[in-house]
């Protein structure tokens, strides 16, 4: 049978456990950084939306098909002034 290290001698098993620890400081940091981040964003989404409520008096999911129509007016405009700006063919 073998002698159990004395506590002041570090063996393999403490090396790697403490390895193991550092690794799971280094991931707990990085998830609640990750996290912050995440509900930055969140907060951010969220007073964009409350901005399109307020000055544009839509709901966000209504925004999309809102450019698409203020999209092709302007299509409709554009195609109009081309063609008051076309020379006259009967001229």
């Amino acid at each position: 049978m073998t002698a159990k290290p004395s506590p002041e001698q570090p063996s393999d098993f403490s090396a790697e456990y403490t390895k193991l620890k550092k690794e799971r400081d280094k991931r707990y940091e990085e998830r609640v950084r990750w996290e912050t981040e995440l509900n930055t964003v969140e907060r951010q989404i969220q007073e964009v939306e409350k901005k399109i409520r307020d000055e544009l008096g839509i709901e966000p999911d209504q925004l999309e098909a809102r450019v698409r129509e203020l999209s092709d007016e302007a299509t409709k405009i554009v195609k109009k002034i081309e063609e008051l700006l076309k020379p006259n063919k009967a001229e």
